[in-house]
């Protein structure tokens, strides 16, 4: 079997042609500089990533590593005001309130990359977060006809909780984490 593998290859050598090789993988070179994802956030009704619900503007700009800047569309006044982080990626998508200078919600309306240590966050339906928080209390969602609805969550009664913002559907279309400041509607009021 070698000898007429042997015999073939000097027959096409001869005649000018080489042996049949067996096809080339295809080499795939990696991008120099992917463009990295944004982290995993972790939200819970204390902190928001790395920024913890009580925290200075300074001290979450800090933690953030870029600089939280007041949202224009969202000013209400040097007492209360809403941020969004400066070039990330997510900066329409995640709000920071501070209340005297100091964090009290963060809200969440696009992020995909956010989940609560339950793997709660947008997208999720009613029934997952009943389960999750069985004490989540069904409020009249303020714009939307129900069966839309929120759902409060109070892990502290009163002073730390989740608000998700639930569609006609059932599912979750924003959450809000923090401070009693989670029930307010439109910015700060």
């Amino acid at each position: 079997m070698r000898r007429g593998a042997l015999v073939l290859a000097l027959a096409l050598a001869a005649c000018g042609q080489s042996a049949p090789q067996a096809p080339r993988a295809e080499a795939t070179v990696a991008p120099t500089n992917p463009a990295a994802p944004p982290p995993m956030l972790t939200m819970s009704a204390e902190a928001f990533g790395p920024v913890r619900i009580g925290m200075t503007v300074a001290e979450a700009s800090a933690a953030l590593g870029r600089p939280l800047i007041v949202d224009a569309g969202l000013e209400d006044s040097v007492e209360c005001q809403t941020f969004r982080v400066e070039g990330d990626p997510r900066e329409n998508e995640i709000y920071y309130m501070a209340r005297n200078g100091r964090i009290s919600r963060v809200t969440d309306e696009g992020a995909p990359d956010a989940r609560t240590a339950q793997g709660l966050g947008l997208g999720s339906t009613d029934a997952q977060i009943r389960a999750a928080f069985p004490n989540a209390r069904t409020e009249p969602a303020p714009y939307d006809e129900a069966p839309a609805h929120d759902l409060v969550v109070w892990v502290r009664p009163n002073t730390r909780g989740l608000r998700f913002e639930m569609s006609a559907q059932g599912v979750a279309t924003a959450l809000h984490v923090g401070d009693e400041s989670i029930l307010y509607i439109e910015g700060c009021a």
